[in-house]
This record gives C-alpha cells, structure tokens and sequence, in this order.
C-alpha cells in the first residue's frame, strides 16, 4: 500500500512457487475532510490467504525523517558497531520511542556516507491499529526513498562519471518530496515546502550541485518530478516546474506502486521499520538434488546390506546349532 495526500494505492502480491504474481492496482481516494487513520480503517483490509501474509506500507516522506552520518572508510568492516555506538546522536527523537535503521552506506573518496531513517513509535503504532494488521503475519513500513529507484535505469554517464539523479514526487499542492540517488542508492532526502524556507534551502542545494557537478558538456543537475501523464497538466505540477527550479516533469505509464512492488519482490530482504522482510525464502541449489538421490541410494544399499548381514549371521547360527544337533544324535551310533 502507498498513502498520498489525496489517495491511496494498493497491490496484492501472492507467491506461486519460485515466482510472484501481481494483482492490478486498487485505487482509493481520500474523502476530504476525513482523517486518514479513519479512511484506513474503513477500507477493513483482510489477508485474503490462509497462510501467513505480510502487510506492507509504503510512506511518503512527510511522515518520516531522513538524516545522513560520516564515517571514515576504515571503519567501513566495523560500521554496525560504530552506528550502534552513536544511535543516539544520529535521531532526531528519542531513541525509546523512535524506530531507526541504516541504509546501505555509499563509499565516497574518503569516507562513507550512511543515510538514516527514523520513524515515530506513535505513527507507527497508529497505521499499525488503523490497518488492522495484527490480522497479518507481519507489519512493515518502507520508506518511500528507498522505493524510488525502481524506476532508474541505474546507468553509469558516459563519461565515467558517477550517476548522480534527482527525482521528486508531489505530496500536495504546497510540499513536495526530493530524493538524491548517487548509483541507484541514496545520499540524500529532502521535504520542500512552497515558499518556506526549505524551498530557499532547496535552491541553494541546487547551486551547489551545479558547481560541484558540472560536467564538460555544460550539463546541469536537475529535479525529475515523477507523475501520471493526467498529473503533468495539472497547475499544481506545472506551478512547481515554472518556479525557476531545475526540474522536468517525467511521466510515468502505469501504477508507481506495482513498480515498487516488482523490485521489491525480487530482492532477497529489504531494509525496513518493523518486521524484517525476507522476500525470497531459501532455495535449495539445483546440485542439491542429485546429490540428495545419490544419499539415499546409499543408504537404501547400506540399509539393504546390514539386513543381508544380519540375516546371515542368523543362518549361521542356525546351522550351527544343526550341526551340533546331528553330531550329538551320531554320536551314540559311532560308539
């Protein structure tokens, strides 16, 4: 599921064997007015198997925190030590009532950077109680920034140069999401808000970004506002477009959730508030098979062999004990 400001969006995944199969997206508005965990509630959201199955949430930047720590790169074999170590002063709210985690740290010249997501306890909870989800096996919040770069090619400059993307998503009218991708992983989260001081801040990222990345060819950094081509033609968009920013619009065909939600499945685990998810549970290696019926062969034969064994210690015994029968009914005869 992913919330909006105006909508929300859900998809249903079901595994069939080694792979998944997608239901098409369902798409819900947001009456206005209403508040959202009562909107979420009434939606009544049931798993729709027997087995166990998992909730997972999609969140905008509006409702988590993002912030970014240095280290150098020769802690880079020890950083869970040294980002346990400093938790604290990484979190922007109590460490008690925060859920954190570390994204995968991107390797810089001389120091890694590790971007951190923080979300509140209390929002948490509250999506966790509208959704209903101790109906599910599991409960998980994704932060959209982490969702974003399925929609990347993920394709070096041809210069060598690293692929550094901007993309950016409307939350309503007067505040929009921006996330820097460096290689397809990211650096960088910011919530603009119309003429506010974030956009000022915005503006000057920008500068700096166009001095420090400017390539040969003359080319400048800039914003790609991600949206349906019935999105591109609305003022709101258009507004932000025609403000001086660096951004273009890029449409997007189809559902953004059912992007998200192909890369998702085809990772191993993803990195998340709440439940661990593990997306591909383990398979066993095609020479795994084989080897398992050349075991059992083996045993079978050895099985077979100690009955052989056993049965014919019995018969020795038996003859045996013939023999001494014979021998004790001769005797007499040959005396």
């Amino acid at each position: 599921m992913y919330i909006e400001a105006r909508r929300l969006e859900l998809v249903r995944a079901e595994r069939r064997r080694r792979s998944w199969l997608l239901e098409p997206p369902e798409q819900h508005l947001l009456p206005e007015g209403e508040s959202l965990y009562d909107s979420l509630s009434r939606l009544n959201l049931r798993p729709k198997a027997s087995h166990s199955t998992a909730l997972i949430l999609f969140l905008p930047r509006s409702y988590y925190s993002f912030g970014r720590e240095y280290y150098p790169l020769t802690l880079q074999d020890r950083l869970e030590e040294a980002l346990t170590f400093d938790w604290q002063e990484n979190l922007f709210h109590d460490d008690e009532h925060t859920l954190r985690f570390a994204a995968m740290p991107v390797v810089g010249e001389r120091q890694l950077v590790v971007p951190i997501f923080s979300l509140s306890l209390e929002v948490y909870e509250k999506f966790q109680q509208a959704l209903g989800a101790a109906l599910f096996g599991s409960f998980t919040i994704i932060p959209s920034a982490l969702a974003y770069p399925a929609v990347l090619d993920g394709q070096a400059q041809g210069n060598g140069q690293s692929a550094m993307r901007m993309l950016a998503r409307l939350l309503g009218p007067s505040e929009m999401e921006v996330h820097r991708y460096l290689n397809g992983a990211i650096v960088d989260s910011f919530l603009v808000h119309r003429q506010a001081i974030t956009e000022l801040l915005f503006h000057e990222m920008l500068r700096a970004l166009a001095t420090d990345n400017e390539t040969e060819a003359g080319d400048q950094p800039y914003v790609e506002l991600l949206c349906s081509p019935a999105e591109e033609a609305e003022e709101g968009v258009r507004s932000w477009i025609e403000n001086g920013l660096a951004i273009r619009s890029w449409p997007i065909e189809g559902s953004l959730l059912s992007r998200w939600v192909q890369d998702l499945v085809a990772q191993e685990r993803a990195r998340a508030f709440g439940s661990e998810l593990r997306l591909r549970p383990w398979q066993p290696p095609r020479i795994l098979l084989p080897l398992v019926l050349a075991l059992a062969c083996y045993g079978v034969f050895g099985a077979y062999q100690g009955y052989t064994c056993k049965k014919l210690a019995r018969t020795a015994i038996e003859v045996q004990n013939q023999r001494k029968q014979l021998e004790a009914q001769w005797k007499p005869i040959e005396q």
